[in-house]
C-alpha cells in the first residue's frame, strides 16, 4: 500500500511532547466510543498473540511519527517486505507536526489506527489516555532477543506492557579529536576533565588558525519542547538525581530540591558563565541550532545522540571526531536514553495482526531493514541482541553507542505523563543558563513545587 503523509516537520519539531487542549476525561470517552469492535480490541485484556495472526483483506492500519522528507519512506520498504513475505497488506501513515492531535481526531470520529510506532517517553500519555492495549511480551516469539533494558520503556507505571520496542539510543560524548591532539589531551574521564578540555578548546586555540574562535561545549538551551532539560537530564543523572523518586505504591516524590540537583545545575550555570566555554547563544538554541556549532569548527564536545554520525561523517569529517563514553560526574555516568516502539491500539480488530508486524519488525530482518544504512535509518540502534550495529553501519562508533546504552543507558523514570515535566524542568534550566546571577537554591525549591503540583495533577504524587 502506498503511504500517506501529512505536513512537513520542522527541525526543531523532532522531541515533541504529547500535548493538547482537551482534557483527559475527554478523550477518555471518545477511546471509549470506538472500542466496540470485536476481536482483540479491549484494551484491558491484551488479547493479540501473533501466532494467530492470519493475512486480513483490510490493510493493518500503521501510523508513524515520520515524514515524506524523513523515514516514512524506509516504513514503506519495510510494509512492502513485510507483505510479500506475510501476505498482510500494511496502509502506512506518516506525519510529524500533528500527530497527537490527528490521533485526537481519530479517536472522535471512533476511527484510531491498529498501531502505531512512537517515542518512548509518550507511553505514559497514550496509557493514560486509553489508546493503547495492554500486550503480554511473551507471546512474541523473539521475546527473550529483545534487550531487557529496550523492555523496561514500554512498561507503565503500574509495571504492564504497553508496546514492543523497535529501535532505541544512547546519548554520548563527541569530542573534536584533532583539536584534542594537537592539545596534547586525553578523552575525558569525569566532569572535571570536561571542565579542563573545554577551557583548552575555548582559549588554546585548538584548531591552530591563531584566530579566537572556537568554544569548548554545545548546549542545546532552549526551553522550547523542552530541549534544555533533554540536555540536562543527564548531569541530574550523573550528579546522583531524578526528577522524582518512585514509592511502592505508585506514587512518586518530587526530588529536584535536593544536593545532587543543585549540584547538577550549578555545574551547568558554571559552564556558560564562570568557566564561559559554552557556544554564545546556547539559551535560544534548540539542537538544530546547535548541531552546526561542533559541525562547522566552533565547539568541540558535545553530548548528543548517534542520529549525528552520519552527518558529522560529511562534516567535519570521521577523521577529526570520535564518539567516546559518557564522563562519569560524582555519582556515575548514565545517560539519557530513548527510542521507539509499536503499540496496539483500543478498539482494533487486528490485534493480533499488528503484534505479529511488531514481532518481525523486532526481528534481525526488521531490524536491518529499518537500519537501512546509507539511508533515513527508523531503527537507529537494534533493540535485537543478535543484530550489531557496527556491523549493520559498517561503522565503529555504533559500537561505541551500543556499548553505551548496554552499561550506561537510562529511560526517563515513567509517570503518567513525562511531557509537561520536561517542560517545567526546561523553563528553570533555561533561565539558569540565562542569568548569571540566577539564584539556584530558590529557582530549584521553586522547582520542585511545581514538579510536586504536577504529580499531584496527575494524582501520582506521594503523601
Amino acid at each position: 500500500m502506498k503511504a500517506q503523509t501529512g505536513p512537513r516537520p520542522t527541525s526543531s519539531q523532532r522531541h515533541r511532547t504529547l500535548t493538547t487542549s482537551c482534557t483527559a476525561v475527554l478523550i477518555l470517552s471518545l477511546v471509549a466510543a470506538c472500542g466496540g469492535d470485536d476481536g482483540g480490541g479491549d484494551s484491558q485484556d491484551g488479547g493479540g498473540n501473533p501466532a494467530d495472526a492470519e493475512a486480513t483483506d483490510e490493510p493493518l492500519q500503521v501510523w508513524v511519527r515520520q515524514a515524506e522528507d524523513g523515514g516514512l519512506p524506509t516504513y514503506q520498504e519495510m510494509a512492502d517486505l513485510y507483505e510479500e513475505e506475510t501476505g498482510q497488506a500494511i496502509e502506512l501513515y506518516g506525519e510529524v507536526t500533528g500527530f497527537e492531535e490527528s490521533l485526537i481526531r481519530a479517536a472522535s470520529a471512533g476511527n484510531l489506527p491498529d498501531a502505531i510506532i512512537y517515542d518512548t517517553e509518550g507511553l505514559g500519555q497514550l496509557v493514560d489516555w486509553g489508546m493503547v492495549q495492554e500486550i503480554d511480551p511473551d507471546v512474541l516469539e523473539n521475546r527473550d532477543e529483545i534487550l531487557d533494558l529496550a523492555w523496561t520503556a514500554a512498561q507503565g507505571v503500574d509495571g504492564s506492557y504497553y508496546a514492543v520496542p523497535t529501535s532505541t539510543q544512547a546519548f554520548n560524548l563527541y569530542i573534536r579529536s584533532d583539536w584534542r591532539d594537537n592539545l596534547g589531551l586525553d578523552d575525558p574521564q569525569t566532569w572535571d576533565d570536561v571542565v579542563e578540555i573545554a577551557r583548552a578548546f575555548t582559549h588554546d586555540d585548538p584548531d591552530e588558525n591563531g584566530e579566537d574562535d572556537t568554544t569548548g561545549y554545545v548546549v542545546p538551551g532552549s526551553s522550547q519542547r523542552g530541549y534544555a532539560s533533554w540536555f540536562w537530564i543527564t548531569l541530574l543523572w550523573q550528579a546522583g538525581g531524578d526528577y522524582f523518586e518512585p514509592q511502592d505504591d505508585g506514587t512518586f516524590v518530587p526530588t529536584l530540591d535536593t544536593p545532587e540537583a543543585r549540584e547538577a545545575m550549578q555545574w551547568l550555570h558554571d559552564m556558560v558563565f564562570d568557566h564561559q566555554v559554552v557556544q554564545p547563544g546556547t539559551a535560544n538554541h534548540v539542537t538544530a541550532d546547535s548541531h552546526p556549532y561542533f559541525q562547522s569548527g566552533e565547539s568541540g564536545l558535545y553530548h548528543t545522540g548517534p542520529y549525528m554520525i552520519a552527518g558529522f561523517d560529511d562534516e567535519p569529517g570521521q577523521d577529526v571526531y570520535d564518539v567516546i563514553e559518557p564522563v562519569t560526574g560524582p555519582a556515575g555516568n548514565d545517560t539519557l536514553a530513548e527510542g521507539e516502539q509499536l503499540y496496539v491500539m483500543t478498539g482494533t480488530d487486528k490485534a493480533d495482526q499488528a503484534l505479529a508486524f511488531a514481532e518481525w519488525v523486532a526481528s534481525p530482518e526488521g531490524q536491518e531493514a529499518g537500519m537501512n544504512p546509507g539511508g533515513y535509518s527508523v531503527v537507529r540502534l537494534p533493540i535485537n541482541e543478535n543484530v550489531s550495529a557496527g556491523e549493520v553501519y559498517d561503522h565503529p562508533y555504533w559500537d561505541v553507542v551500543a556499548e553505551t546504552f548496554a552499561e550506561s543507558g537510562r529511560y526517563v523514570t515513567p509517570v503518567p505523563n513525562f511531557g509537561p515535566f520536561r517542560q517545567i524542568v526546561a523553563d528553570t534550566v533555561n533561565i539558569v543558563i540565562s542569568d548569571p546571577d540566577a539564584d539556584i537554591d530558590l529557582l530549584m525549591d521553586d522547582l520542585n513545587e511545581q514538579v510536586a503540583a504536577e504529580l499531584d495533577a496527575q494524582g501520582v504524587l506521594a503523601e
